[in-house]
This record gives C-alpha cells, sequence and structure tokens, in this order.
C-alpha cells in the first residue's frame, strides 16, 4: 500500500505542474543555476527563483501530507523520473 499511495501522489504533483513548473524542478535538480533556466526558458532570473520556491513548497507539502517516512527517497527519484519524462528529457 504504501508504494500506491507515493506513486500515486508522485504523479498527482507531475500532472499538476506546468511545463514551466517542470523544467525549473529538473533543472535545478540537475544543478542548473536560475539564471541558467532563465535564459532558457526566456524568463527573469526574479521569476525562475520565485517559480522554484511555489514548486518546492507544493513538493515538500506533497511529501509531508501523502508519502509515508518510509517511501520518501523512493518518491523524490520517482519524482524527477516522472518530471524528466514529462519534459522529454529521459
Amino acid at each position: 500500500m504504501e508504494r500506491y499511495e507515493m506513486e500515486s501522489a508522485v504523479q498527482d504533483l507531475v500532472v499538476s505542474m506546468t511545463a514551466e513548473d517542470l523544467a525549473v524542478f529538473v533543472s535545478k535538480a540537475q544543478g542548473v543555476s536560475d539564471s541558467a533556466v532563465a535564459e532558457r526558458l526566456g524568463r527573469s532570473r526574479r521569476w525562475v527563483a520565485e517559480r522554484k520556491q511555489a514548486v518546492l513548497e507544493r513538493t515538500d507539502e506533497m511529501f509531508r501530507d501523502r508519502v509515508p517516512a518510509g517511501a520518501q527517497d523512493l518518491a523524490a527519484t520517482r519524482l524527477l523520473e516522472l518530471a524528466s519524462d514529462a519534459l522529454g528529457e529521459t
């Protein structure tokens, strides 16, 4: 049941993200600077920093509310996989 709950939560989060949210999330997980993400998206660095904060808050909320403690590492890995897939970066 724990694995199902985790997978469902991760999928729901990815589906709720815009393409730009996904791009910010994946780029930051890969260590890309806010400035580089901004350039790639044609946005300001400030916009990227604000989106990053919003995405991280939503991610934290999902982990806290819907992912059992024992499944959080796996959920983080799965979230990055699904977000990358959604962007076509696999």
